[in-house]
């Protein structure tokens, strides 16, 4: 194995990304020990890897393709919004498909995982070869963009009139044309410290500029870039703000945006410098000689421009005095002139007003009788039930659907005038016990819209959507049946469970390709180095553990649940729970237990593993510390168990998905924990929920109906 040194070529920083950990330790031992010049940051998780590539320099990276939050063709396209970055797609699922969407999507280089030393000689020169030729490809577009600032801020003197508009459209303009971070002009002034006055600039600043306090005298403030080369009218460069001990003054806040480096060109009228233009970059001593030539052209060609801006503005001010007095005049004239005109329009206006004002009386008139005879047609000519009740619920209208329900279901009579101006309660009997008459009421009282469904007053095979709204002081009420909706919902929910059974499948199959094939390359590992025995064995032993794992996950949410209850202590039970899981020391336990609950009727297995699973969750959404509550009441009918934690909360986009099978919010989860609490607490006849807020915790409530031992 030959082997280049640090010494040799420069050194190359890559990041590198892959769910899986034993991989990326695997890839960087590696590469490392193949070519030392490569420098290797890893991380499992796409979102990690986006923040380290904002705050660090990378040369190059390499990513693989399949992993849980995005893959890595979607990493490639949040990228390249905002790098040029060499990245290369390194994956053991390729296809000439993917090959082509990671290609179209801005990869570099496409490489399939192989379990060979040679293949990762092969990568570094990949890795190399990528970096190497972005390089060149970067120089190239650098001078042609500084041709093209220079050619814009050419054309930006003939759109502008005044020189703080000139100055800030060549910043803009130079920013648009070139990768430069940040471009400033500075006026020198003759004040006693010889203060540097920013003027204009474009880029990404963030309150840089305004803590300046630049100087062109010769202090530490005046040693800088711009300082010195104000005072000795020559171009000035900081390569590395890092290591320039000139630019000390400066260097934390600088640093703090990304910029690197800078170069300062004077600008000058008769060879006397009256400023000077800054230019920032996110490179360290990015600047060629033919660029620093262009860029001293374009400050050159800046230099006139202001001066030429600055002459126009003395001719046009000297025309604008001449003309002065005779524009007053006019104006003079022109304003009294307006006045009598605004009179005039005045008095058009109030009367035309008084003639229209009688018409819109019985305009509004005829447009109130119309709109109640639409609503009428409306209300007959609709196959949804319609009725109108006034604020005590007395029946106003309805409609003919609204009547044929009537009555199937009261004995208040048998035609519409016989139901008019009764109370809903005498036309309904028990609907006060009832959600519905619950929400007539509370629109009455709130004016606020609602919708509920259930069951029909007339049969119980038949599902209503009821919409109740405020129709003047009282309500109306639209009814739908929505019974072939429900059922469809019905079976579209059974094939929901056959497509997620075989989504699970799919997910488990791949989940076991990975720790399979870290065994299989550990194996090749110790074949090919028997030194790496003692590090190999550990990889295997973990991703063989992670796999049987896998496996008993998956078979255990797919067998039916069938609750055995046995006479149980519940309160011994939880702490049972408690004191089997590892809590970190940084969370605090709290549990309340309630009464009566030594001698309970459960499956202590079931709800064991229901709790365990939601304290498990609990401890994991609190990585920085907090509290953990379980809490216990026995009520009248059910029994209540609540697991609370203080974390970090269920985002808006996960809270529908919570409970569906394969759907996970962890790395490395399998997305079945929940699912079978769900599936667990609905097989002994109780119902689970939760309440959470971002930021705040999440509490998950299970209902189980109460059963107490007799014995």
């Amino acid at each position: 194995m030959s082997h280049q040194t640090t010494t040799d070529v420069d050194i190359i920083n890559i990041l590198f990304i892959d769910d899986e950990e034993a991989q990326t330790d695997l890839t960087t031992l590696n590469l490392e020990s193949i070519d030392p010049s490569l420098k290797i940051t890893s991380t499992i998780i796409p979102n990690v890897a986006l923040k380290l590539l904002k705050d660090h320099h990378f040369d190059c990276i390499v990513s693989d393709y399949q992993m849980p939050q995005m893959n890595g063709i979607q990493l490639c396209a949040e990228v390249r919004k905002t790098s040029t970055i060499p990245f290369i797609i390194y994956t053991g699922h390729g296809s000439a498909d993917i090959a082509s969407a990671a290609f179209a999507a801005g990869a570099d280089d496409y490489v399939r995982k192989e379990e060979s030393i040679a293949h990762y000689q092969l990568l570094a020169r990949r890795i190399r070869h990528s970096v190497q030729r972005n390089k060149a490809e970067q120089k190239a577009k650098r001078l042609n963009s500084s041709l093209k600032a220079l050619s814009d801020s050419n054309r930006a003197l003939v759109r502008t009139t005044d020189e703080v508009s000139y100055l800030n459209e060549v910043c803009n303009n130079i920013i648009a044309d070139t990768d430069y971070h940040l471009v400033w002009v500075g006026f020198a002034e003759n004040d006693e410290v010889k203060t540097v006055r920013p003027v204009a600039y474009a880029g990404f600043d963030e309150g840089y500029i305004a803590g300046l306090r630049i100087t062109w005298a010769d202090t530490e403030r005046g040693r800088g870039p711009t300082g010195t080369a104000i005072r000795t009218g020559e171009v000035s460069i900081c390569s590395n703000m890092l290591t320039d001990p000139k630019f000390e003054p400066w260097r934390e806040e600088a640093l703090k945006r990304g910029y690197a480096s800078s170069i300062v060109y004077p600008l000058t009228e008769s060879g006397k410098p009256f400023g000077a233009i800054s230019i920032y970059s996110r490179e360290t001593n990015p600047w060629s000689n033919e660029e620093v030539e262009l860029l001293k052209q374009l400050a050159e060609d800046i230099s006139l421009g202001v001066l030429s801006i600055r002459e126009r503005k003395a001719r046009k001010k000297a025309e604008e005095e001449l003309q002065a007095t005779n524009l007053e005049l006019a104006s003079v004239n022109e304003e009294l002139m307006a006045t009598q005109e605004e009179l005039r329009v005045a008095n058009d206006i109030t009367q035309e007003y008084a003639n229209r004002l009688e018409g819109m009386v019985d305009e509004r008139a005829a447009k109130l009788r119309l709109s109640e005879e639409r609503l009428r047609a409306f209300m007959e000519s609709t196959d949804e039930g319609f009725a109108i009740y006034d604020s005590d619920l007395r029946l106003i209208d309805l409609n003919r659907v609204e009547l044929g329900w009537l009555l199937m279901k009261s004995t208040a009579g048998k035609a519409k005038i016989d139901f008019i101006d009764r109370g809903v309660t005498e036309l309904l009997p028990g609907i006060e016990a009832t959600d519905l008459y619950a929400a007539f009421n509370k629109v009455l009282r709130t004016g606020e819209s609602m919708q509920l469904e259930g069951v029909s007053f007339v049969s119980k095979d038949i599902f209503i959507l009821y919409s109740v709204f405020r129709v003047g002081s009282g309500i109306g009420v639209i009814s739908r049946d929505i019974t072939r909706r429900r059922r469809l919902q019905e079976a579209l929910q059974r094939a929901e469970v056959v497509t997620a059974v075989e989504q699970m499948g799919a997910t488990v199959a791949h989940d076991l390709r990975g720790p399979l094939g870290m065994i299989v390359q550990s194996v090749n590992m110790i074949k090919q180095d028997p030194s790496l025995t003692p590090r190999m064995l550990q990889m295997v032993e973990e991703n063989a553990v992670r796999s049987l794992k896998m496996i008993a996950d998956w078979r255990s949410s797919t067998r039916q649940i069938v609750p055995q209850p046995i006479k149980s202590d519940l309160g011994k039970l939880i702490k049972r729970v408690l004191e089997g899981n590892p809590i970190p020391s940084n969370v605090e336990v709290e549990t309340s237990i309630g009464d009566g609950l030594d001698s309970i009727l459960i499956d202590p297995d079931i709800i064991h593993r229901v709790i365990d699973n939601l304290v498990r969750n609990g401890v994991e959404a609190m990585p920085k510390g907090g509290r953990l509550s379980v809490m216990v009441e026995m009520r009248v009918t059910d029994l209540v168990i609540s697991v609370s934690d203080t974390g970090v909360g269920i985002s808006e986009a996960s809270r529908a998905r919570i409970f569906s099978p394969l759907y996970t919010t962890k790395s490395g989860g399998m997305g079945l924990g929940l699912t079978y609490c769900r599936r667990a607490v609905e097989a002994m006849g109780g119902s689970i929920d939760f309440e959470s807020k971002v930021g705040a915790g999440t509490t998950f409530i299970m209902r189980l109906p109460l059963t107490k031992s007799k014995v």
